[in-house]
């Protein structure tokens, strides 16, 4: 097989046979990662080896080496769209929510399924793993939290939230039963999941929060909240903390593993990188032509990964 490289008008284009990969060079860009049809809409990156997941509106699952920058493998997951990825923290494993309502469980040492259920009657729009890996939380359009023992795929508990959609969840860092939401034009709410109860609640006046997240060391709970930015309350009392500037058009964001460092996606396209606690501006990365959806830090914390609407996959360095 003959083999070749070419850089025209800043994309590099590697001939392998009968065809090519390309990667842009773009803004500090590490490189672009195509192969979505459509929209991309959740993106996550095991720890247990690094590799980046992403899946969209082509239903299909999408497993890249960051190492090379090369799609290890492709799955058909769900009949519909798959609208939610969650990665496990300390088990080897990643779950896919879809608009069919189902559920499906992945090992990242083999990136094949081992568990597929259905969930909901109505679609699967958010996903997140409780810090032991033993339960998975599920939410979705149909207003209703789950709670998920991922050992047998059993439901352990649901209850109804006052959103009609929800749209991200987040476990505190804190205590393994306490789990967060927040949905469409709804408030912030805190949950005991041992019985379903509510704590407390953040009210956002009709807000939308596209995306939760708590800080490294668990004492401030982040969301980026439509019209205002990314805002943060402190935790457990949800006292209201600082909200960072210019940080407006927020689509989601995610925190280093070490803290000093968090990463918001934007409206207009642009994937921002933050010192933090202080809040200030390090870089401005440009590249996704449509909005720039979600992103995801490397576990070792020296890049970012983002998705955008336009269907493409970037990395860029997180130094």
């Amino acid at each position: 097989m003959r083999r070749g490289i070419l850089i025209v008008f800043g994309v590099i284009m590697v001939s392998i046979g009968l065809g090519f990969l390309l990667w842009e060079l773009n803004n500090d860009e590490i490189a672009t990662l195509r192969g979505h049809k459509g929209p991309v809409r959740a993106i996550t990156i095991c720890s247990e080896n690094g590799t980046l997941v992403t899946t969209g509106d082509d239903g299909a699952v999408r497993i890249w080496d960051t190492s090379q920058n090369r799609l290890l493998k492709s799955h058909p997951s769900h009949s519909g769209r798959s609208l939610a990825l969650a990665a496990s923290l300390r088990s080897a494993v990643f779950a896919t929510g879809g608009s069919d309502g189902t559920i499906c469980l992945w090992s990242s040492k083999s990136n094949e399924a081992i568990a597929s259920w259905t969930a909901s009657k109505q679609a699967i729009s958010c996903l997140a793993f409780s810090h032991d890996g033993s339960m998975l939380v599920s939410g979705g359009t149909d207003g209703l939290i789950r709670l998920w023992n991922t050992e047998n795929q059993k439901i352990i508990r649901e209850w109804k939230c006052a959103a009609k959609n929800v749209s991200c969840l987040s476990f505190a860092l804190d205590a393994k039963n306490i789990v967060v939401s927040a949905g469409e034009h709804d408030s912030i709410r805190v949950w005991d999941g041992s019985n379903g109860r509510q704590i407390s609640a953040i009210t956002l006046h009709k807000k939308n929060v596209r995306s939760l997240g708590f800080s490294a060391d668990g004492k401030q709970l982040w969301a980026a909240v439509s019209g205002i930015g990314v805002m943060s309350w402190n935790w457990p009392d949800c006292s209201e903390g600082p909200t960072i500037a210019g940080s407006g058009m927020a689509w989601s964001l995610t925190f280093r593993g070490d803290g000093s460092r968090m990463a918001t996606s934007h409206e207009d396209g642009t994937v921002k990188l933050w010192a933090m606690p202080e809040g200030r501006l390090l870089k401005n990365f440009r590249g996704h032509k449509g909005v720039a959806i979600a992103v995801a830090f490397s576990p070792d914390g020296k890049s970012i990964a983002s998705i955008g609407s336009e269907g493409s996959v970037k990395r860029w360095p997180a130094k």
